[in-house]
């Protein structure tokens, strides 16, 4: 099985910075909680619905699907993020910050995910330890990564990293 699969799709890569830097210039918290979130439960009230879904699943009640994540929030619509969660028919859709020097922990999560790289660069790398094997995925690219195996991403750079992540069911 491949584990990352770069896919080809056509998009207005400027417009996506310039939403990326109005976001994270214009959300609060989305340095201090390392992103937001583009789409939400229904049930979730502003401005919550711009963080809901950040943490993972495991944070949720047993019951709650990544599928519930599919209300679209105000301040994406008519977007390029728009386009691309109707055309890969996605959930859960946010923005990841993840700072310099810093990583996540080893974790699995179910099935794959779409990335697009917005900020990075050749010092952030995805990484799945029990295969010993590492990506560096380049900005402005979509892949379709593997999570259902355990895995991490690293930032050893000196600038932050910051990608659209997804769900793809």
């Amino acid at each position: 099985m491949d584990l990352v699969q770069e896919l080809q799709f056509d998009i207005n890569f400027e417009e996506i910075l310039e939403v990326t830097t109005e976001v994270e210039s214009s959300y609060s918290m989305f340095k201090d909680l390392g992103g937001c979130s583009l789409q939400s439960r229904t049930s979730v009230p502003s401005p919550w619905n711009l963080y809901d879904g950040l943490s993972g699943m495991r944070e949720y009640p047993n019951s709650t699907t990544e599928s519930e994540f599919n209300n679209l929030n105000n301040d994406f619509k008519n977007t390029e993020f728009e386009k691309i969660i109707n055309h890969f028919k996605l959930y859960r859709s946010r923005l990841l910050l993840l700072e310099r020097r810093t990583n996540y922990s080893i974790h699995t999560d179910k099935g794959w995910r779409l990335h697009l790289p917005i900020h990075t660069n050749k010092q952030c790398r995805f990484y799945y330890s029990k295969y010993e094997k590492e990506f560096h995925l380049e900005a402005g690219k979509f892949y379709k990564v593997y999570v259902g195996t355990p895995h991490t991403f690293f930032n050893s750079s000196n600038d932050k990293r910051i990608h659209f992540v997804a769900t793809i069911i």
